[in-house]
């Protein structure tokens, strides 16, 4: 028969697993419906700058040159050169020089669009071709005939004669802007024969009108439309969101579907008021960088990893000193028998079929739901190398030094850490629950076998696959914090 001593040992270790997992769950949930409330605003606080930038007839489409940043595309930077005048503005200096133009991933209406001012604080003399493709994976370009720039101000209707061209087939037609095609996700500007060096100073794509109008229609979660759009030219299509979502990613998987669909259309959701007043935004400014929104996430992060410290540093067991030197140590965790032999037989064929095992069930699992193609693992060294910084950081720093010391457990010390771990994945509600679930085993195979090896294989393929299975609907983005709205 079971001592009442040990019995009793039993009831409080059951306790304990239930508490641990019923907090997690409580703050997975405030977790989760922060992220929604958050992604809400950030959605409408977009809504809200675009209708007011249209009512005012204030462009976002303005690459100014008045200082260094990313208004244009990194690859496009070494054309250009700091002017002599005391200021930060860029001057085209060779020849033959081009300005690939940041849209910031949007893709625009040509028919809200038909012309292109270019500014220079000097004098132009150069000529110019404009090229832009529809899509950015499209294989067709289409090309202006040569434009002759004079003056300080060059207004350039763009309602002209372009060339239609097919890279790969060579296939050659004309097309009118905004006709064929009426979406633009780049626009490039090819710039020779300069006489004189070419100082700009902005470069403005302003709307077509000044009486632009707005097109309603409302929508759900899954793009249904409850009406057919047939809007005119000078027309802003905004869609009204009548139900709640129940993940972030589906609120921007929905924007993203509609703008792409619709070109510079606005979701707007029905119900809710922005914290912030809307203010005129520029194309290449992004939203994220809203600190009041952001603040509240980094936030969240920041209590949870203030109290592991706090753990950490008033720990009631003394945390094992290693005694050797750090590479050995390493060299020992990756591939050999560890520094503690915390299993019987300790054999380096059990410890990576514990963890590999698992894995490749999974794998092979995920595969069979979609078949992978060959461009799913073609990042996989260079993830292997971010999983093994954050398997160090998941099974060595939370697990081990923070919760194992503190409570000599490991099924409590791995749930713990995993969902410190998975926290640190807001506010993707979908890769916070994974992460959560893999972190769980991550840490719990770390505390008993304690390599890396294994468990950052496991994590870069069950992670790539992971991200190319998973409908963009849910997921939208393995991105995290700022980056998951940009």
């Amino acid at each position: 028969m079971i001592s009442d001593f040990k019995l009793k040992n039993i009831k409080n270790y059951i306790y304990s697993i239930f508490l641990v997992l019923t907090s997690a769950l409580f703050l997975f949930v405030v977790a989760w419906y922060a992220s929604l409330y958050l992604t809400k605003q950030r959605i409408q606080l977009e809504a809200e700058a675009k209708i007011q930038n249209i009512k005012q007839n204030k462009t976002p489409f303005i690459w100014d040159f008045s200082r260094f940043n990313d208004d244009v595309i990194k690859s496009t930077h070494h054309y250009w050169q700091a002017s002599n005048n005391g200021k930060a503005i860029k001057s085209l200096v060779s020849d033959d020089s081009k300005i690939s133009l940041n849209f910031s991933g949007e893709t625009i209406s040509a028919r809200l669009h038909n012309k292109l001012i270019i500014n220079a604080l000097s004098e132009m003399s150069a000529n110019l071709m404009i090229q832009f493709q529809s899509e950015l994976n499209d294989l067709t370009f289409y090309y202006s005939p040569l434009l002759k720039l004079k003056g300080k101000q060059q207004v350039i209707d763009l309602d002209l004669l372009w060339s239609q061209v097919n890279v790969k087939t060579n296939e050659k037609k004309k097309s009118i802007w905004g006709a064929d095609k009426k979406k633009i996700s780049s626009l490039v500007l090819h710039f020779s024969q300069i006489k004189e060096q070419l100082t700009l100073e902005s470069i403005v794509l302003p709307y077509v009108s000044k009486n632009l109008d707005f097109a309603q229609s409302n929508t759900d979660c899954s793009a249904r439309l409850t009406n057919e759009i047939n809007h005119k030219a000078n027309e802003v299509i905004v869609f009204n969101l009548v139900e709640n979502c129940k993940l972030p990613s589906n609120y921007l998987w929905l924007k993203h579907y509609l703008q792409n669909k619709y070109p510079q259309s606005i979701v707007r959701i029905n119900g809710i008021k922005s914290w912030l007043n809307a203010s005129p935004h520029k194309i290449n400014t992004p939203y994220t960088t809203n600190v009041y929104l952001n603040s509240v996430l980094y936030a969240l992060a920041s209590v949870l990893l203030l109290w592991t410290a706090y753990l950490r540093f008033r720990n009631k067991h003394k945390a094992r000193v290693i005694e050797e030197n750090w590479y050995k140590w390493t060299v020992k965790q990756l591939l050999f028998k560890g520094v503690d032999k915390l299993v019987a037989p300790y054999h380096i064929g059990l410890n990576y079929a514990f963890v590999l095992l698992p894995t490749l069930m999974l794998l092979l699992f995920m595969m069979y739901l979609k078949q992978p193609n060959s461009d799913t693992f073609t990042q996989l060294p260079t993830y292997f190398l971010w999983a093994m910084f954050q398997q160090f950081l998941l099974g060595y720093v939370l697990a081990q030094r923070v919760f194992y010391n503190y409570t000599q457990n490991r099924i409590i010390s791995s749930v713990l850490a995993a969902f410190v771990f998975s926290v640190l994945h807001l506010p993707s509600v979908t890769l916070m629950l994974a992460t959560f679930i893999a972190g769980c085993f991550w840490a719990y195979s770390w505390l008993v076998f304690r390599r890396f090896l294994p468990l950052a294989f496991s994590h870069a393929s069950l992670a790539l696959m992971f991200y190319y299975l998973v409908p963009e609907r849910v997921l939208y983005t393995a991105k995290v914090f700022q980056w998951f709205w940009e």
